[in-house]
C-alpha cells in the first residue's frame, strides 16, 4: 500500500524549508493545498538534513511538539557535509499536533531550538536558519509552517 506522503524539509541542521502535500496516487503527483489535509492514518514524513561539520549520524522526529523524539530512517548515501534524506512513519489520529525534526552530526552537534540558538548567539540571529522549525497540524487538518520561535 502506498502511504500518503508529506515531503518536508524540516530544518535539519541548516537546510532551507519547504513543504508540499501529495496525493496517495504516485502516478498523478497532484499537489494538494498546503493549508489543509483531511486523511487520518499513516503518513510518511520525509526530509533532508545536512551539517557543515561532517556526516549526519541521526535525525530525530517529534510529532508531539518536542516532548518525545523518535529516530528517523536515514537513506544513503550518507556523506560528509552532504544532504541526507530521512523518513519517518507517523499515524495521525486527527488531533492537533506539532511536528519537528532535529539533526545530529558526527561531532555530536545537535540542531538547536531557537531559544538555544539565541542563548548562544543572541536574539535576532536566526538568519542562519539552522534552528528547529515547527509544522502545526490542527485537528481540522489545517497545516501551518514556521512556528520555530515557539519551541
Amino acid at each position: 500500500m502506498k502511504l500518503p506522503s508529506i515531503p518536508i524539509r524540516l530544518k535539519a541542521a541548516g537546510l532551507a524549508s519547504s513543504a508540499s502535500l501529495w496525493t496517495p496516487n504516485p502516478s498523478s503527483r497532484s499537489q494538494l493545498s498546503l493549508t489543509s489535509f483531511r486523511i487520518r492514518g499513516w503518513w510518511e514524513i520525509k526530509g533532508l538534513a545536512w551539517s557543515g561539520r561532517g556526516k549526519i549520524t541521526r535525525v530525530d522526529v517529534s510529532t508531539d511538539g518536542g516532548s518525545s523524539w523518535t529516530p528517523a530512517e536515514l537513506q544513503g548515501p550518507i556523506l560528509s557535509k552532504s544532504t541526507v534524506r530521512f523518513r519517518h512513519l507517523w499515524d495521525w489520529d486527527g488531533r492537533e499536533t506539532h511536528i519537528l525534526s532535529r539533526a545530529v552530526d558526527e561531532t555530536g552537534y545537535v540542531q538547536p531550538t531557537v531559544q538555544q540558538l539565541w542563548e548562544a548567539r543572541g536574539e535576532r540571529t536566526s538568519y542562519h536558519h539552522n534552528h528547529q522549525r515547527v509544522w502545526k497540524v490542527a485537528s481540522d487538518g489545517a497545516v501551518t509552517f514556521g512556528l520555530g520561535d515557539l519551541v
